[in-house]
């Protein structure tokens, strides 16, 4: 808690986990007060290091742009952004995990917001990380704004202008394309071209909407390189129209430019999978017709590394690389007893905000490589058999993430934040796992917030549950909160994946000696502060 002039503040320490009271003159930091000790004036002092300097670095990007602050990124809605604040560096303590970051999204009201149907918070600010996205929905002028500030009030404000321009306005007449099978045309945009005849390739900067209510899965809708700026949604009332769509799943030639920019919006669809492609959103559609041997529902990047082994003709191997800014907001994602998972995940800045996920066979979620990955607001779990996990979290590698894979082909997964997920009951054992995905793969999970997930357990569950499994490097979990008379379980540092560690809410955590992974990892619940300690300590 700090007061209103920034000078006075409440903070728990990490370290010791005890209360302590500061309060700051000139360049001292005065402990006025510190739990255990006697209370009162002049406990301690200790000298600001640099008087906290704060040196922001921020990147906002979305449709096909990246800005930094004071710039303006310009889109048509819904526009998914992505903000991203991971390189900040604070001058005593780290500016990942330490800092403050308070996104505000450029809404003028709390009436102007929406809230979330998942979690029933407002849409409009995100508070904790370095990390955060957005999917602005409506047309308008939004300022946004960041301000990053550390335990002792120091603090800087940063500022960006999102234009998101009308799809109407956009796509002109002549730019859109209503199709209904049954010739009904009724609520399409005045002047569209209109057709029975559902398409089978598109064009850039063209919007197809499908007739609401109608079926359209026995065509195939393909989506090759060479195309962007293309929004595929449906007009008229009645259900969302089932649509069958093929985005391309081999690499550019050297004669295409990469696909980006393509949005899918309140739709039926067969998948929501991105082979390869930058800025390729799932807005409000729902999932259909998984196969017993179809491993996702939704992912990015599974097929990156087989095309750079097992080139096509006229590819050009620099040109081959992690999809980025791929994004699912508000989707209904039904693993429907596939085998294998909801989600797969590959790829630079993916975001997943608000969506249902639910019913795969193994995982909800399963992330096997993020570069600053975005998770929140997301149902985990509604319905589930044989869940493995709702969030399995691991890497490639242990290498330094670039966008080309022939650069970066084993990376480890870093800068992520996973936050205000609700995880609901169901048979999984082990509900976040941020660690290798087995006991023979060396990978290294890095500098991954989670904040604020809830674990939503029925009262008269009983058996003994491991809520997080924490086997990396700079790993932090705070503010989660439980439901239900579970036993609560933890493992922090486990090296077998089918070995956790179950240890007792009140005890340390346990992290095995000698392992070059873990290190720096803590764990803040509501009520306290536990900091794991190596074997021998």
């Amino acid at each position: 808690m700090i007061n209103a002039d920034n000078k006075f503040c409440l903070i728990k320490n990490a370290l010791d986990g005890k209360r302590y009271a500061l309060y700051r003159d000139g360049d001292l930091i005065r402990i006025l007060y510190a739990e255990g000790l006697v209370s009162g004036m002049g406990i301690g002092e200790v000298t600001l290091v640099d008087n906290n300097v704060i040196t922001a670095s921020l990147l906002l990007s979305g449709w096909n742009q990246e800005i930094t602050a004071d710039e303006t990124l310009t889109g048509v809605a819904p526009l998914v952004v992505h903000f991203d604040g991971a390189e900040t560096v604070h001058s005593s303590v780290d500016g990942f995990l330490d800092l403050f970051y308070h996104w505000d999204f450029g809404y003028t009201s709390t009436a102007s917001q929406s809230v979330w149907g998942t979690t029933a918070l407002l849409k409009g600010q995100q508070i904790g990380g370095p990390i955060a996205a957005h999917c602005f929905e409506k047309a308008g002028t939004y300022p946004c704004s960041v301000r990053i500030q550390d335990a002792f009030g120091a603090y800087v404000d940063r500022y960006f202008t999102v234009i998101v321009r009308l799809a109407d306005d956009y796509y002109s007449a002549g730019n859109t394309i209503c199709i209904s099978k049954a010739g009904d045309f009724t609520g399409a945009p005045s002047g569209a071209t209109t057709t029975t005849t559902p398409p089978t390739a598109v064009t850039s900067d063209t919007r197809y909407l499908y007739r609401a209510g109608e079926d359209y899965s026995t065509s195939t809708l393909s989506i090759a390189h060479s195309k962007s700026k293309v929004l595929i949604g449906s007009f008229g009332s009645g259900s969302k129209p089932k649509v069958w769509h093929k985005l391309v799943q081999t690499p550019p030639k050297t004669t295409d430019t990469l696909l980006n920019s393509v949005t899918f919006m309140d739709l039926n669809v067969n998948d929501m999978d991105i082979p390869f492609g930058d800025y390729i959103s799932f807005i409000r559609c729902d999932s259909f017709d998984q196969g017993a041997s179809d491993p996702y529902v939704a992912g990015c990047g599974e097929t990156v590394a087989y095309y750079y082994n097992n080139p096509p003709a006229s590819t050009n191997l620099s040109d081959i690389k992690w999809p980025k800014n791929s994004a699912w907001v508000s989707n209904t994602i039904d693993g429907n007893l596939v085998t294998g998972n909801a989600v797969g995940i590959r790829g630079n800045r993916p975001i997943l905000l608000g969506n249902d996920i639910k019913d795969p066979s193994e995982h909800d979620v399963r992330v096997h490589l993020a570069y600053k990955l975005f998770m929140s607001h997301n149902l985990l779990g509604t319905v589930s058999n044989n869940t493995k996990t709702h969030l399995k979290f691991h890497a490639k590698g242990t290498g330094t993430f670039t966008e080309d894979y022939g650069s970066s082909p084993n990376p480890g997964s870093k800068y992520s934040v996973v936050s205000d997920n609700y995880n609901s009951e169901d048979s999984a054992n082990w509900i976040m796992a941020l660690a290798p995905q087995n006991n023979s793969s060396t990978e290294l999970v890095s500098y991954i917030i989670m904040e604020r997930n809830q674990f939503l357990y029925a009262s008269g569950d009983t058996a003994a549950k491991v809520f997080h499994i924490l086997s990396g490097q700079n790993l932090c979990v705070r503010d989660y909160t439980l439901s239900g008379t579970v036993t609560v379980r933890r493992a922090v540092g486990f090296d077998a994946h089918s070995q956790a560690i179950g240890i007792g809410t009140l005890s340390p955590y346990f992290v095995p000696a000698g392992n070059p992974y873990i290190d720096g990892s803590r764990i803040f619940t509501a009520t306290g502060v536990v900091t794991p300690f190596k074997a021998g300590t």
